[in-house]
């Protein structure tokens, strides 16, 4: 109960943190964007290799996916539970990132890591719903609030 409480406080900080431009306030509702926060274990004695596929991953994304918003992995203190933060312009940027990463880097992070919690937040059009369908992702969707 507490890990799922400390991850829905992590999901909430960050999707409220640096989202919009300084100054300007847009309203959660209604957004085309899709962004999802992912809980993975890796064998602490993987996760040099995992770091250093991550570390090829995020310069593929960087370098070839401009719809890709926000791209970040982070480590807990146990050095095993991992926390991955992304967020796309939209449905298209997402297949976009299926796309260009799937094969490439799909069968190396199956094997290094195992999904625990996967929590999306948007609008997610059924494509992406179909291309997330195997981390068995919960969906939730905005009602209120905003971004600034």
């Amino acid at each position: 109960m507490r890990t799922r409480i400390l991850r829905l406080i992590a999901a909430a900080l960050w999707l409220g943190a640096g989202i919009a431009p300084a100054g300007a306030e847009q309203s959660a509702v209604g957004s085309h964007e899709v962004y999802w926060v992912r809980f993975a274990e890796v064998q602490p004695e993987k996760m040099d290799e995992f770091k250093a596929l991550i570390g090829r991953l995020v310069a593929t994304v960087r370098a070839n996916e401009p719809g890709a918003l926000a791209f970040e992995w982070h480590v807990a203190d146990d050095g095993r539970t991992v926390q991955v933060l992304e967020r796309y312009r939209d449905s298209d940027a997402v297949v976009a990132h299926f796309a260009d990463v799937a094969k490439t880097f799909g069968p190396s992070l199956r094997a290094l890591s195992r999904t625990t919690a996967f929590y999306v937040y948007g609008a997610p059009n059924e494509a992406v719903k179909t291309l997330l369908a195997g981390l068995h992702p919960t969906y939730l969707t905005s009602f209120d609030g905003f971004t600034r």
